[in-house]
């Protein structure tokens, strides 16, 4: 049973539109609020977990290191700008 089933509502998606939202996300994080950061992070999380492969070589290999790499990047980030907004460096909370 795949994680994806486990999970319920996901964002459909295929690999290449995991990476514009990870770039989306890592774009707008400078302007995002608590609110903002809460909300990317969790459309990242359902794209991430509602993302599609396809069946050769190539798609499994981002299934297995592609896909965790940007959940881990965009996680770091996450983490990095949760801490500035905390912090009261990044703007209004």
């Amino acid at each position: 049973m795949s994680v994806a089933h486990l999970a319920g509502p996901t964002i459909q998606t295929d690999f290449e539109g995991l990476k514009r939202m990870a770039k989306e996300f890592h774009e707008s994080l400078p302007a995002l609020d608590h609110e903002g950061l809460e909300s990317g992070m969790k459309a990242f999380g359902l794209a991430y977990l509602g993302c599609t492969f396809p069946d050769n070589m190539l798609g499994q290999a981002n299934r297995l290191a592609g896909a965790p790499a940007l959940l881990r990047i965009v996680t770091r980030e996450y983490v990095a700008r949760q801490i500035e907004l905390d912090a009261g460096a990044g703007g209004a909370a």
